[in-house]
């Protein structure tokens, strides 16, 4: 498991500098594919209940769980980029969003406050301790920013 969440994260390390003005984001999910084929493993949203993409691509107040298509992003978008692999039987899932250029300060302060609140639900993980209290950390960081918390999506999920 630990093997496919480090090449998971590879894949979003390698994909950074492809984000910019003018790609698409059906050209970023045929670069992640391929950089995950080529590490031995397979992009485990492809051809899940018919799903046609590597990756799950979400420009802006797309929320997650978005499909690659051929606008091109423009300056002042938000990307985010969710990957999981399978690598010999194991998942690994991450997502990191990616600013196109020059963005807002509301932007920008939405990524520090995300960023912020990942932070804050790990260290809020306790053996023995509920999920909901890193939810209960998140959503309180989160919103005593000013911004809200989605509840209905999780992620794709790790293990076998």
């Amino acid at each position: 498991m630990r093997r496919a969440g480090r090449l998971a994260a590879a894949t979003l390390a390698m994909i950074a500098p492809l984000v910019r003005e003018g790609a698409t984001t059906r050209a970023l999910d045929a670069a992640c594919e391929a950089f995950i084929r080529d590490h031995g493993a397979l992009p485990a949203p492809l051809g899940y209940q018919g799903y046609p993409f590597a990756t799950c691509m979400s420009p802006n107040e797309v929320v997650c769980h978005g499909m690659p298509d051929d606008r091109p992003l423009a300056a002042g978008d938000l990307l985010k980029i969710d990957i999981t692999v399978e690598l010999a039987g194991w998942h690994g899932d991450c997502c990191r969003t990616f600013a196109v250029g020059e963005i807002d300060a509301r932007r920008q302060l939405l990524m520090e406050v995300s960023e912020a609140a990942l932070a804050a639900g790990v260290a809020a993980v306790r053996p023995g301790g509920r999920l909901s209290a890193i939810g209960r950390a998140v959503q309180e960081l989160v919103e005593a920013a000013g911004f809200s918390v989605v509840r209905s999506y999780c992620g794709h999920g790790i293990g076998r």
